[in-house]
């Protein structure tokens, strides 16, 4: 553990903030629909539950012949602070895709300056809702389609170029998918191969407002 100075001197209520944007309910008719459930499980989650027992999700699998430990660390960047914007969908994702940048160009983990903007993916795509949250999925989709670029060529006002005149790369996603085939098919032993063959990914998971 370490103290991070942002952090440092905050109430509660600041710390909260950092959390991005605040899903809400105002009655129990709301509550039906699980996307902005918070603290309580509705019946759809409950029969998602079951129909994965059924299926043998839950059950633990003997896994073949992988690694029992992989060390990644000297992939990863720095630390992206978010702030109080919701984007940590799209900081985890740009984070993935550098790691896995570095592990397929090694020049780049001797380069410390090397990171892609996340303004630029927050201000521009628009299949996610910048500071008020998105998916991991839709930022690759963004990137597939327009390409991402470095840090150091965006800048505020740019009109969204995806170019850079500063001497930073263009970065483009080839291929994205879901670990396993598709959304709720994957499994412990689909993320220690796709960990092993490609690097580091991004998972996903909504604590209960408790939690936040």
């Amino acid at each position: 553990a370490t103290v991070y100075e942002e952090f440092k001197g905050k109430t509660i209520a600041e710390l909260n903030s950092f959390a991005g944007k605040k899903k809400s309910y105002e009655s129990s008719e709301d509550q039906s629909n699980d996307m902005f459930l918070l603290g309580s499980e509705s019946e759809m989650s409950k029969n998602r539950y079951n129909r994965k027992s059924q299926n043998g999700y839950t059950n633990k699998k003997k896994l073949k012949n992988n690694s029992k430990a992989l060390d990644y660390t000297y992939l990863m960047g720095s630390i992206r602070s978010q702030g109080s914007c919701g984007s940590c969908y799209a900081a985890s994702t740009l984070t993935m895709i550098e790691a896995r940048l570095r592990k397929k160009y090694p020049t780049l983990r001797n380069n410390p300056d090397f990171k892609i903007s996340l303004e630029h993916a927050l201000e521009c795509s628009v299949y996610n809702q910048g500071c008020d949250g998105g998916y991991s999925y839709l930022v690759l989709k963004f990137g597939n389609e327009n390409g991402f670029i470095e840090d150091k060529c965006y800048k505020p006002g740019n009109k969204c170029l995806s170019s850079c005149e500063d001497g930073g790369k263009k970065i483009s996603v080839d291929n994205y998918y879901y670990v396993g085939g598709s959304y709720g098919r994957c499994d412990e032993e689909k993320m220690i191969e796709e960990l092993e063959k490609n690097g580091p990914f991004v998972v996903s998971f909504e604590p209960t407002y408790d939690f936040m």
